[in-house]
């Protein structure tokens, strides 16, 4: 009786294990910037890492928000492994964000979601970063 019931605990717990591994699909593991983050600078870009290779077909990452509740994404999105990413447009103010993908992980099943992030210090436009770069012009050259 003792083995029987060893022989069929076994055969229970290698069902609920392939059972749970079948059923498994992908998700996202870690993001930058984090859901609920406060950032005193605008992110460049947003990384989306997953727990399963991506697919680079489908792939789209959207960034709005802002007082004017605008798209922040620029240029293409790239899938690399697990990882995808896309480019934030400079000049972010600050306000809330919210990051919105959906992705198509590698066994074909779509993974959608989204969190949101806060900027508190507006991004300087990209010709103000320079020092010196909002002085006024030189005065002309001595007349001789």
């Amino acid at each position: 009786m003792t083995r029987t019931a060893l022989v069929l605990a076994m055969v229970v717990a290698a069902l609920a294990f392939t059972g749970a591994r079948a059923s498994a699909h992908s998700e996202m593991d870690t993001s930058d910037p984090a859901p609920s983050a406060v950032l005193d600078t605008a992110p460049a870009t947003v990384t989306l890492s997953f727990n399963q290779r991506i697919e680079q077909s489908f792939a789209t990452v959207s960034v709005m928000g802002g007082p004017a509740n605008e798209q922040w994404t620029q240029g293409e999105v790239s899938v690399d492994g697990h990882q995808v990413r896309t480019a934030l447009r400079p000049g972010m103010p600050a306000g809330q964000f919210t990051v919105g993908y959906r992705v198509v992980s590698a066994d074909g099943h779509p993974i959608t979601g989204s969190y949101g992030f806060t900027v508190t210090v507006a991004s300087t436009p990209l010709e103000n970063t320079v020092p010196g770069a909002a002085a006024a012009s030189p005065s002309p050259p001595p007349t001789p």
